[in-house]
């Protein structure tokens, strides 16, 4: 049983599947009036258009590897909130990638994981802000990767987030050493440890009673799409069977059960967490490692994004 949430229309990027699309599920049950999506390609939202009624959906286009199709989705994100009268009740960052192989750059310049992780869903919340109801929630996700010491992590062979700095890290320079796939595991790690720092804060500079910030680590869940550029057999293991090892083991979730979290624990009205908190799926603070709470790195973050997404693409 779902528990209520503030109605009205929420965002959610990455609904077409996995986690997202179990949300979507969850707030339409949970009370949300209406839910505004984007996809990069046309026909992969036929399960989000499915399971939620016509009447109280919205997909629009959106290409999170471009900071200027990012900017004509909140343009247009605020045209359908004008023509229904409405605001946002809250924002749900989910879309994610993780590439393994060389670095790759956007054509805006900036590192893949970094502009689809963060960057974009940054340029986002910050041209959807005002148009949040008074203490909307924002959810960003983040990652055990970004902590060296999570068992979890560890095991999956990352070596955890490393930050020399906002501009070195918006185009992939980490000054780490390691094989292609260590290097690219280092940029994931580092994109999701973004995601905490830029929840604490905003959440350092917006009252709660102006917008409410939180990370969300969903945890491992095995059956997704997210390890699609990994090798075959990884990809079948991790599809296929460790989806059966959930119920044994406590550090894995699934989908469904972080969806839940995420609309029952986050987004409900009676929420007991306060903004800027990393929480994860088992509804318990989130382990962090000390680069997480790093204020001057948090800072740094902030005010080179806010530069890039002035300087890139601005018309």
């Amino acid at each position: 049983m779902t528990k209520d949430i503030a109605g009205g229309t929420y965002l959610i990027t990455g609904a077409t599947s996995g986690m997202g699309l179990k949300t979507a599920r969850r707030l339409i049950a949970a009370g949300a009036d209406h839910l505004i999506t984007g996809t990069r390609k046309s026909g992969t939202d036929a399960a989000l258009r499915r399971a939620i009624p016509k009447d109280k959906l919205t997909v629009l286009d959106l290409d999170l590897l471009s900071l200027a199709s990012s900017r004509d989705f909140a343009a247009a994100v605020l045209q359908t909130l004008e023509h229904r009268g409405e605001r946002l009740s809250g924002i749900i960052c989910n879309a994610g990638l993780q590439m393994i192989g060389p670095k790759t750059m956007t054509k805006d310049g900036v590192e893949a994981t970094f502009a689809v992780n963060f960057l974009s869903h940054f340029l986002i919340v910050n041209a959807l802000l005002s148009n949040l109801v008074a203490g909307g929630k924002v959810v960003t996700i983040g990652s055990g990767t970004h902590n060296p010491d999570d068992p979890v992590a560890k095991a999956g062979g990352f070596r955890g987030a490393a930050f020399p700095g906002a501009a070195a890290v918006a185009q992939g320079d980490l000054g780490t050493c390691g094989t292609e796939v260590e290097l690219g595991q280092d940029r994931y790690a580092t994109s999701k440890l973004c995601c905490i720092l830029f929840a604490r804060e905003m959440a350092r500079h917006y009252p709660s009673e102006t917008a409410t910030f939180f990370c969300f680590d969903p945890g491992l869940m095995p059956g997704t799409n997210l390890a699609r550029e990994r090798p075959a057999l990884v990809r079948f293991v991790f599809k296929n069977v460790m989806p059966m090892l959930v119920p044994f083991i406590s550090q894995i979730s699934s989908p469904g059960k972080s969806a839940r979290m995420i609309v029952d624990g986050l987004l409900a009205t009676d929420s007991k967490y306060n903004s800027g908190d990393y929480v994860e799926f088992t509804g318990h603070p989130a382990p962090h490692a000390p680069l997480a709470v790093d204020d001057r790195r948090a800072a740094d973050l902030l005010d080179h994004s806010n530069t890039l997404i002035q300087n890139i693409g601005a018309r």
